[in-house]
């Protein structure tokens, strides 16, 4: 039995899975490639469209041993993507943290100097 696969996307807070049954895949990869941070765009190229082209090739019209070549070749840009995305998703967190920190310290700030009515 083959499972149905699944795409992971970073939409800001964190990664998302999409289910990438046949049906409607078409507009799930759209989804996918709106969805895909500028910085894994390297040259501005979305590595989306053509791991998909590639893979989907790979899955529909070749043989097991050309399939294993075609993602031998694919390989680096799918490490790529989730080596970047998993990077945007730990820098976001950070930034997140810190932004918590700095309200939390103005917070304190502003409630110490403010005169309390006696």
């Amino acid at each position: 039995m083959i499972l149905p696969a699944a795409l992971l996307c970073n939409y800001g807070r964190g990664f998302c899975l999409i289910d990438v049954g046949t049906e409607g895949f078409s507009e799930k990869i759209d989804f996918a490639v709106e969805l895909l941070p500028k910085s894994v765009r390297l040259g501005g190229q979305n590595p989306i469209i053509q791991l998909h082209a590639l893979t989907s090739e790979a899955l529909h019209g070749l043989s097991d041993e050309e399939s294993v070549d075609v993602f031998d070749r694919c390989q680096l840009a799918f490490e790529h993507v989730i080596k970047r995305l998993k990077q945007d998703q730990d820098e976001d967190k950070s930034y997140r943290e810190e932004l918590k920190r700095l309200n939390e310290k103005n917070a304190r700030k502003a409630a110490e100097s403010t005169p309390t009515v006696e």
